[in-house]
């Protein structure tokens, strides 16, 4: 580990310094007086949309007469239905990339931001092919030579504080707004079915035991646990998650007495709707406990490795039980923690 991350060091700093003559040589277009046109780039995962959109409400706020467009992941159009926050989505998944950068150059941005924090350069060199009136981008690894406005990165701080440097660096002060989650009456029609389907009632937990990386997840038997014990107070366990979860739900669905619901494979607008409903959200830090705080539902959540300055959860109905290591967290100090969520909620009917 030590190895590899010396060698990411030496790599960046010999990038920074390949790229830094591009800086130097190329003239940097200023923020337009007015822009008609935005672009934002926001093509990686669930939660990093989510803890995005005060940024969003912000750019909405700061340019109302614009069009303010985002390229993201195909969940993109399903948590940000109807326009709320930008006027269009283009989709930017692994299929269909090619004929999407062709048509980006031809539509006449004022303005391209590049809202990725990190050295890789995929995204960097995209602004470039887009040929902006000006382009914005985190200055990482060198990073900042390809951008007309260069972020610059000077400590840690939540994952939201970081998109607002992007704004400081426009020279814009940004507002402090709450995250938003918007789906469309399909989706919540299409989850209301399968928890019907499913005889699931008013008073249920949904339970996410994913994550992205190995190291996040919670061990899959003591959800098991967890959702049996939770079941003996009245919350009906529903079970969310991707296709690529297919296994670990089995997995638990087989060592539970209690009876369960399953939503798998599902879009993830169904998933953030059945969320929406729920009395109570447990699973690990990932992007659907950011929708759960989106949507204002009380949390139960794990943290591992994960950097707690970049992703802690937003929200004053979040707890968070945090350890070096997820497996480290018990099944009784999780049951602990719901017991307590639930005092504070209104008995179910």
């Amino acid at each position: 580990m030590i190895a590899k991350d010396l060698l990411r060091r030496a790599y960046l700093g010999a990038r920074s310094m390949a790229l830094t003559p591009l800086a130097l040589v190329r003239r940097r277009s200023p923020l337009p007086e007015r822009c008609r046109k935005i672009l934002l780039m926001r093509v990686d995962r669930i939660g990093d949309l989510v803890l995005s959109t005060p940024f969003l409400r912000n750019v909405r706020e700061l340019f109302p007469s614009a069009e303010v467009v985002i390229l993201g992941k195909g969940f993109t159009s399903e948590l940000l239905h109807g326009g709320k926050l930008v006027d269009r989505i283009l989709v930017f998944d692994q299929e269909g990339d090619a004929g999407i950068v062709r048509g980006l150059a031809s539509e006449g941005y004022d303005l391209v931001v590049d809202m990725h924090f990190d050295y890789e350069l995929k995204t960097a060199l995209l602004t470039r092919r887009v040929r902006a009136r000006c382009s914005v981008g985190f200055d990482i690894g060198g990073r900042g030579a390809l951008f007309d406005v260069a972020v610059p990165v000077r400590e840690r701080k939540h994952f939201i504080e970081e998109t607002f440097d992007i704004l400081r660096a426009m020279g814009f002060q940004p507002h402090q707004y709450p995250m938003e989650v918007h789906l469309c009456p399909q989706a919540y029609d299409a989850a209301r079915d399968i928890l019907s389907n499913e005889s699931v009632g008013e008073c249920y937990a949904v339970f996410h035991p994913g994550g992205f990386y190995p190291q996040q997840r919670w061990p899959a038997p003591r959800f098991a646990q967890l959702a049996d014990l939770s079941a003996g107070l009245g919350l009906t366990p529903v079970f969310i998650g991707g296709k690529e979860d297919g296994a670990v739900l089995h997995e638990i669905a087989g060592l539970m007495t209690a009876k369960a619901a399953f939503i798998c494979g599902q879009d993830v607008g169904v998933s953030a709707a059945a969320i929406a409903g729920s009395t109570l959200f447990i699973g690990n830090n990932s992007g659907p406990l950011h929708i759960a705080c989106a949507l204002n539902i009380p949390s139960i959540s794990t943290m591992g490795p994960t950097d707690p300055v970049r992703f802690w959860p937003v929200s004053k109905r979040a707890c968070v039980l945090r350890a070096e290591s997820v497996e480290h967290i018990s099944v009784q100090a999780m049951f602990a923690a719901a017991k307590t969520a639930l005092s504070s909620i209104v008995a179910c009917g």
